[in-house]
């Protein structure tokens, strides 16, 4: 799923997105890749009739060059859903290791699961642990329920 940061929404309130989305080729620059970060989680929101994963995943990428480890993460959701790409985990597990860089739980949990399941890598079941415990030290959740469960997971052949 992609994420969407809502403590952040009530800063944006005063831009009017459907008037900058009429303005064809204008490019807007913002220093601030928290900005670039929301144009994408407008164009991906459920409610967004104007839902478009293309333009989501520009602004993603211009916020990922900012450094901005959610974007990262989400891009990587879009690699590995093939949300308006075509779907590529190799793609994926390269976003979701530069979002990991920045301990994004997240990534840090996918990137488990993409060596435990052979998505875009080979299967290397104590790398996916190693993934899983650093998700689990940033609180999360599903990351200690496969920590707990992994002697069940390892013994079905994960």
């Amino acid at each position: 799923m992609l994420g969407m940061d809502n403590s952040k929404s009530v800063r944006i309130l005063n831009f009017n997105f459907l008037q900058a989305i009429k303005i064809p080729n204008v490019e807007i620059i913002y220093e601030d890749s928290d900005i670039y970060y929301d144009f994408g989680c407008f164009y991906v929101s459920p409610d967004n009739k104007l839902k478009n994963y293309e333009i989501a995943h520009d602004y993603f990428i211009l916020s990922a060059k900012n450094n901005n480890a959610k974007s990262m993460y989400n891009l990587g959701v879009i690699y590995m859903k093939g949300y308006g790409v075509e779907r590529d985990f190799l793609t994926a597990l390269g976003w979701f290791k530069m979002a990991a860089r920045y301990k994004h739980a997240r990534s840090l949990y996918n990137i488990g699961c993409f060596y435990l399941y052979e998505l875009g890598t080979s299967y290397d079941f104590e790398r996916a642990i190693k993934y899983f415990k650093l998700a689990a030290k940033q609180g999360f959740e599903k990351a200690n329920y496969v920590l707990e469960n992994c002697d069940i997971i390892k013994s079905r052949g994960f």
